[in-house]
């Protein structure tokens, strides 16, 4: 799993795990709702603003949205 997806995947993940809609995290975190799922998918990139954006909707640092991204991408290399 390539970065870009393995961040899209983290934040995914950590919306949920803050029983959050994507629009209710759009809401939060000035993300367009469109945007967001094309990340969450994997089938965008995120700018670093837009990833600073989400942390601060999932209330989370970015340096913890990052590393959350960076472990789901070597739990997918090792297996």
């Amino acid at each position: 799993m390539d970065l870009p997806h393995a961040f899209g995947h983290a934040v995914r993940i950590a919306r949920e795990q803050a029983g959050l809609t994507q629009q209710e995290l759009s809401e939060r975190s000035g993300v367009h709702s469109v945007s967001l799922s094309k990340l969450e998918r994997g089938a965008a990139e995120a700018r670093l603003l837009t990833m600073e954006a989400l942390a601060r909707g999932l209330s989370l640092t970015l340096s913890e949205l990052l590393r959350r991204a960076e472990g789901l991408q070597m739990t997918q290399r090792e297996s």
